[in-house]
């Protein structure tokens, strides 16, 4: 298993995360984010969710604010960065689904968690 850089987890979370938000998978991944990182991170998913429906200017603050969130939940609980991981895989793939292009590379999850990892991502 290739070492999962924290700060490039972050970044990819910030970015799935927020464009989630606006999505249909905001509601799975809500849920998921309240049963893996907690109910603070999901009341800010929530809050992100409807500063993003309130202006379409407030992605890039967004972001950068869960950036800064995941930065600080990596730095204080670094045995998050495989949760956030599969967070930011399992989002991705449900994304993609209706937006092509923006999911994380087939490549990213092979070398992080193996072969098989897509299988193993509806756990929980």
């Amino acid at each position: 298993m290739a070492a999962l850089h924290p700060r490039r987890v972050a970044w990819e979370g910030a970015r799935i995360f927020v464009f989630a938000a606006d999505t249909d998978a905001y509601w799975w991944l809500s849920d998921t984010i309240g049963h893996r990182l907690g109910i603070m991170y999901q009341s800010r998913l929530y809050e992100t969710r409807m500063r993003v429906q309130a202006r379409s200017d407030a992605t890039h603050a967004e972001a950068g604010a869960w950036r800064a969130r995941l930065d600080e939940l990596l730095d204080t609980r670094p045995a998050t960065v495989t949760v956030l991981t599969r967070l930011i895989i399992e989002t991705s793939s449900r994304l993609s689904e209706h937006e092509p292009g923006l999911g994380v590379p087939p490549a990213m999850i092979a070398a992080h968690f193996g072969p098989a990892a897509e299988e193993d991502l509806g756990e929980g």
